[in-house]
């Protein structure tokens, strides 16, 4: 009984402390960045190089031989204490992890242990050409599970990309803002190649030697008036056909 009267007094407590919880600011984004940076204690934005004071202390670089600070980078199957990795079993226990907590720590930064979570729903899908390829474009959108503060709500729009009949590509995530999409320049329309001619058939047999007197008249063929011959004779050469003309 008593487990069960505290069971409903912990949810009347939720219900009453999620009934308290402050309505969403409105704020601006220049609000909203003031307000961020004071959350995560910054003072003040770290500036960009410089690259037109070559005497400011921030000046950007052009000598090739200061362009990489870290000419050594660390080996992928060395542990930290220097001792090689010898087994898949070290690889999966200690060596990953380690490389892990660099790429958290030093380049892509740490994820929040409580992550809400995001349900995606394909809004299109759309068979297109980009780049002269046959692709498939679908349309999504992700909502994101605000049960911590239902005040607000939160939808990732994302376009997903794949080529047109393909299975388990990887794909490439960019962050782009939707103003940004109007200043990229258009897809170039491919161009179709000309189809080359068929090339030229040499016929079977060479042509008859032309002659004026010869007809193209399929006619019996007779000697010329000063033969006596009633037939050319076999010794007679094939350039000597011409000579022949048709019968009346």
């Amino acid at each position: 009984m008593r487990s069960a009267l505290l069971i409903c007094g912990l949810m009347a407590f939720s219900v009453l402390a999620r009934a308290a919880d402050p309505a969403p600011l409105e704020l601006t984004a220049e609000q909203d960045h003031k307000l961020m940076l004071a959350q995560l204690g910054i003072k003040e934005i770290r500036q960009g190089a410089n690259g037109r004071d070559p005497n400011a202390p921030n000046a950007a670089n052009y000598d090739e031989s200061k362009a990489n600070p870290y000419p050594v980078l660390p080996d992928p199957l060395v542990f930290a204490d220097g001792n090689p990795v010898k087994t898949a079993r070290d690889w999966t226990r200690r060596r990953r992890p380690e490389l892990i907590e660099l790429f958290d720590r030093e380049i892509y930064g740490r994820t929040p242990r409580r992550t809400p979570s995001v349900s995606w729903e394909v809004k299109s899908t759309k068979a297109e050409t980009v780049g002269g390829n046959a692709v498939v474009v679908r349309k999504l959108i992700g909502h994101v599970d605000n049960s911590s503060y239902p005040a607000i709500t939160v939808d990732i729009d994302l376009t997903l990309t794949t080529p047109r009949g393909a299975k388990g590509v990887p794909v490439i995530i960019e962050f782009l803002p939707v103003e940004w999409v109007a200043r990229l320049p258009p897809q170039p329309i491919p161009t179709l190649r000309p189809l080359k001619p068929p090339p030229a058939r040499k016929p079977a047999c060479p042509p008859l030697p032309s002659s004026p007197s010869m007809s193209r008249s399929p006619a019996r063929w007779s000697p010329p008036k000063n033969s006596t011959s009633s037939a050319p004779s076999k010794a007679m050469s094939a350039p000597s056909l011409s000579r022949f003309a048709p019968a009346a």
